[in-house]
């Protein structure tokens, strides 16, 4: 055999093992990539549900219980128009936020709260951190509640630029998505 034949040999002997390499290592990133891929949304959904919690807003009677921000926003539950979340909202579209008072301010904060976190959740679906589907199907709720409320939607635009582009980008799948829950809520 000559040196030329024992090169292509060594060549083919080469590509083969690459080529079964390969075989074998995708199903295995595929499968860890599923697998952190529910880690991180368990992850998500025990932060979420921080969000999701009453809590005791400072006011000038001491600490008051109050709803969550998400109920505050939740299109169902009918409660945002006379919240102090809306005016302190209002105030801040207006460029009056000094005359916010203590308790708009703890609103304030709870809803930055909320839209750092969706902003988080988009960042990961648009760098493919994880699987699209995945994480819309966990927040397109609260995706859709932000963008259904025009105040909402005006003051993300302002103050979460980033999370306003995630959900201009998915307008459209937001809208179908909330005419299915518009759907479904009227054959009930």
């Amino acid at each position: 055999m000559s040196i030329d034949e024992a090169v292509k040999i060594a060549a083919i002997v080469f590509q083969l093992s690459s080529a079964l390499a390969i075989a074998v290592a995708v199903p295995k990133y595929l499968l860890t990539r599923n697998q952190r891929s529910g880690e991180t949304l368990l992850s998500l959904e025990s932060r979420f549900k921080e969000l999701q919690s009453p809590w005791e807003c400072p006011s000038k009677k001491g600490k008051v219980p109050a709803s969550a921000v998400t109920r505050i926003i939740d299109p169902e539950a009918k409660m945002y128009s006379r919240s102090l979340l809306a005016s302190a909202i209002q105030l801040v579209l207006k460029k009056q936020s000094d005359q916010h008072c203590d308790e708009q301010n703890a609103w304030m904060c709870r809803l930055d709260e909320l839209l750092r976190f969706l902003s988080l959740v988009a960042a990961m679906e648009v760098n493919r951190l994880l699987k699209r589907r995945a994480l819309w199907d966990a927040y397109y709720y609260w995706f859709c509640a932000i963008w259904i409320n025009q105040e909402l939607r005006d003051y993300v635009r302002i103050y979460s630029p980033v999370l306003y582009k995630f959900l201009s980008n998915n307008q459209r799948e937001i809208e179908r998505y909330w005419a299915r829950i518009e759907m479904q809520a009227g054959e009930l």
